[in-house]
């Protein structure tokens, strides 16, 4: 077989063959004008036999060819990727083009040439500061002689997204006193290495930031926030501020939650109570307490005394009494307040300093001993006195220097339980076991003040603490009151025992009494103005263990709170641990006798007593380094000092221990 075309522009391939096979048609449009065409495919067999195909071409006029259309998704203010285009003429044709781009934000590249070539689109959302949306445009594509071609574009922008590494930056920290960390965050865009201006917004008065503004990307950009505590109000206090960053035409936005708590600033006396006196055998008329302030920023401050006999001097934070007896009389107690005033105007002095003087005739030599018989004894913290009762409805008070009987506080009920006073001396707190209340009775006037319901029995101990000048009396139950109005507070004690704490009032222990081991737990305690006042206390479990020795009678801490002191059947020795981890520090001997006293002097000096009825002594006392200073006896021939029933005055200079005949003897030690 044989195939022909009608046409030159029609080709047969392959032309000829045999038997079966497969034929293709090739057009060659070359030389033709636009138009319709038409022609036929004959295919001649070698018996006669024939086929015709009908074969039509339309000639259209020639034109540019690229793409459809261009799409570009980019997050606003990021670098975007461009994206290349082919041109060309449908019929490979050699043809001049130019391009325009119908948009500010769209660019192609070049703008002209000759055909095939490529060509570069970019798309720039700063031009016009575009904000983030969908945006429609196009590029025109001309060529000479050819007609023109619209390129579809279209730009979808998101918004860029302003991170903060931090949402929530807290100031003051969990008490709302250390104002000295500066917290940072750090906010970030994700516009990779594009660089956007941010700014932060209006700051609350309580607060400062190290840097307010800047540019930031993906790199991060970093500011710090201070406390301005004299901005802020006592309490806890939020404020939500808007890191802003502009990002052509959007405003991306991170917030940070700034919070300040602010405990009310306060300067606070080591001691609020100070007893001073003077006789003629010796005296002790000047004493220098520490003031710190809470925030552990001292500015100064001032010292007033309310009566011209006692001077208060003032030398950096270190404030210092003395008594001038010479204007008073004879055989008199007097008692002046020193007001403390902060330089700091935001401070203040909330406890003001109770100081007595005695002055007396008569400087005590010898044991003295009571004709009525007692079995708790404790001392006033200003005053020369003693407070004793013995399980009845009265409390007699002795005068330590003359060793009488100055007075009784009547009408307290059938059965009382511990006592002790309040830290400036303007209280006593006493158990009344038999209506089950804890009876508040004024120092200066001995008047019931108030009868609070309790949970109490003859095993209850109690202490009295101020952390952070706020005092509260401390059950050793747990349960804890505010001195300044009953609120009731809870700290997690158990198991009884007597209580002991530092002057600060922050560590508070407490030792199991007359268990086969001896159990101490150590707390932490703080109280702050936060939430309307907000008690912490913490176990802290390092120093809460069972330590060497049985029996456990009686425990103090030094003032600092450096050092423990205890007291118990075994070792025979008082022994001195280390409040970290209750480790063995040293031991303060105590004869032959059963430790069952560890007391504390204003003075530092240290007071071991011991249930011992042979030996000559019966309490030892030693300096703050462990050496021993002197040693006494006070209870009578066979007998024994009680547990826990042994007291230092105020000032210092004198003991006072009951034994177990119920006596109460007054031991003079000096200064």
């Amino acid at each position: 077989w044989s195939a022909s075309s009608g046409a030159a522009w029609l080709k047969a391939t392959p032309a000829s063959g045999s038997g079966s096979g497969t034929l293709s048609a090739v057009f060659d449009p070359a030389g033709l004008a636009v138009g319709e065409y038409s022609t036929t495919l004959t295919v001649l067999a070698s018996d006669g036999q024939s086929a015709t195909l009908t074969a039509t071409l339309s000639v259209q006029p020639s034109g540019l060819v690229t793409a459809n259309g261009v799409v570009f998704n980019a997050v606003n203010g990021a670098p975007i990727a461009t994206q290349v285009i082919p041109l060309d003429t449908d019929d490979k044709s050699s043809a001049s083009w130019s391009a325009v781009a119908n948009a500010p934000w769209l660019r192609i590249s070049p703008t002209s040439g000759k055909t095939p070539a490529t060509a570069v689109l970019t798309v720039d959302p700063t031009v016009g500061a575009l904000a983030s949306a969908s945006y429609n445009s196009s590029v025109t594509l001309s060529a000479t002689g050819l007609p023109a071609r619209e390129l579809p574009v279209t730009l979808n922008l998101t918004p860029a997204t302003l991170s903060a590494s931090v949402n929530s930056i807290t100031l003051g920290g969990t008490y709302g006193r250390d104002f000295s960390a500066t917290p940072s965050v750090t906010l970030s865009l994700n516009t990779s290495t594009n660089s956007w201006p941010w700014t932060l917004g209006t700051l609350p008065a309580w607060a400062s930031a190290t840097v307010a503004s800047g540019s930031v990307n993906q790199a991060g950009s970093k500011t710090a926030f201070k406390a301005l505590p004299i901005g802020a109000p006592v309490g806890a206090s939020s404020a939500l501020v808007n890191a802003t960053a502009r990002v052509n035409g959007d405003q991306v936005v991170a917030p940070v939650l700034l919070n300040i708590n602010r405990d009310r600033h306060k300067l606070l006396p080591s001691e609020t109570g100070v007893a001073l006196s003077g006789s003629p055998g010796w005296t002790r008329l000047s004493r220098t307490l520490t003031v710190q302030d809470n925030y552990g920023s001292f500015g100064g401050m001032s010292a007033a005394s309310s009566q011209p006999w006692l001077v208060a001097g003032v030398s950096g934070n270190k404030l210092t009494v003395t008594a001038d007896p010479t204007p008073l009389g004879t055989d008199t107690l007097n008692i002046a307040t020193v007001t403390l005033t902060p330089l700091d105007a935001d401070a203040s002095a909330p406890e003001p300093i109770r100081v007595a003087m005695w002055k007396g005739t008569h400087t005590p030599v010898t044991n003295v001993s009571t004709v009525l018989t007692y079995n708790h004894v404790i001392t006033d913290p200003i005053r020369p006195y003693a407070y004793v009762h013995n399980g009845g409805a009265y409390v007699d008070i002795y005068n330590l220097y003359s060793g009488q009987k100055a007075g009784s506080i009547t009408g307290l009920g059938a059965s009382l339980g511990d006592m002790t006073t309040s830290a400036n001396g303007d209280y006593l707190f006493l158990l009344n076991l038999s209506s089950r209340t804890l009876a508040t009775i004024d120092l200066n006037t001995l008047a019931v003040v108030s009868q609070l319901p309790v949970d109490a029995d003859a095993a209850t101990r109690l202490k009295v603490i101020r952390p952070n000048g706020v005092e509260m009396l401390v059950l050793s139950t747990g349960a804890a009151y505010l001195t300044s109005n009953g609120g009731r507070l809870t700290l997690p004690l158990s198991g009884g025992g007597p209580l002991a704490a530092s002057a600060d009032g922050k560590n508070l222990l407490q030792q199991q009494e007359n268990s086969a081991t001896v159990q101490i737990t150590t707390l932490s305690v703080d109280y702050s103005a936060l939430n309307g006042g907000t008690l912490y206390p913490a176990r802290i479990a390092a120093a809460s263990h069972a330590n060497t020795g049985t029996l456990g009678q009686d425990i103090a801490v030094s003032p600092d709170g450096t050092r423990i002191y205890t007291a118990s059947s075994t070792p025979k020795l008082c022994s001195i641990l280390n409040p970290v981890d209750l480790g063995v520090l040293g031991y303060l001997a105590a004869g032959d006798g059963t430790p069952n006293n560890v007391k504390l002097g204003s003075d530092g000096r240290i007071y071991c007593g011991a249930a011992v009825k042979t030996a000559t002594s019966d309490v030892w006392m030693y300096d703050t380094s462990g050496k021993l200073l002197n040693q006494f006896k006070l209870a009578g021939s066979g007998k024994q000092l009680l547990p826990r029933q042994l007291a230092v005055s105020g000032d210092g200079t004198i003991l006072i221990g009951i034994t177990d005949d119920g006596v109460a003897t007054i031991v003079p030690v000096g200064p």
